[in-house]
């Protein structure tokens, strides 16, 4: 790749993080509210899990090619 999609690439992962921290507090926050604790904790495992088997996902997408 050259250095324009490396730039992209990278502009494109920092507002992944601004996303992040725009939504997450108050998306966590809605969650311990309405459903308690439990409800919070289980989200959050949950998508823990979904990005832990992404990235395996893409781990032997990366072996394969």
């Amino acid at each position: 790749p050259g250095a324009q999609d490396r730039a992209l690439a990278n502009g494109a992962m920092a507002q992944t993080g601004n996303i992040g921290n725009t939504l997450g507090t108050p998306v966590l926050f809605a969650l311990a509210s309405l459903g308690g604790h439990g409800v919070m904790m289980a989200t959050l495992c949950a998508l823990l899990l979904a990005g832990a088997a992404a990235h395996w996902g893409l781990h032997l997408a990366r072996r394969a090619a």
